[in-house]
C-alpha cells in the first residue's frame, strides 16, 4: 500500500475513535439522566407510599374513636 493510502486509512481510524468517544461520552450521558429519572421517580413514588400510610393511620384512628364514643352512648343509654 501506498504511504497515501496508509495516511488515508489513519485519519478514518482518527476519526472512527473520536466518533466511538463521543458516542461513549453520550451513553455515559444519558445513564446519568435516566438514574437522575429514576431518582426523581423514587422519591415520588416513596412520598406517595408515605402520605396513604399516614391515611390509612388516620383513618384507622378515627374508627377507633368513633368506636369508643358509640360505646360510650351506648353504655349512657342503657343507664337512661
Amino acid at each position: 500500500m501506498s504511504e497515501d493510502r496508509w495516511d488515508e486509512m489513519r485519519g478514518r481510524l482518527a476519526h472512527l475513535d473520536g466518533k466511538l468517544t463521543a458516542l461513549v461520552d453520550a451513553v455515559a450521558s444519558l445513564r446519568a439522566d435516566l438514574m437522575t429519572r429514576i431518582d426523581r421517580l423514587q422519591d415520588a413514588l416513596t412520598l406517595e407510599r408515605e402520605e396513604k400510610i399516614v391515611d390509612q393511620s388516620m383513618v384507622l384512628l378515627m374508627r377507633r374513636q368513633i368506636q369508643h364514643l358509640q360505646d360510650r352512648m351506648q353504655a349512657l343509654e342503657d343507664k337512661i
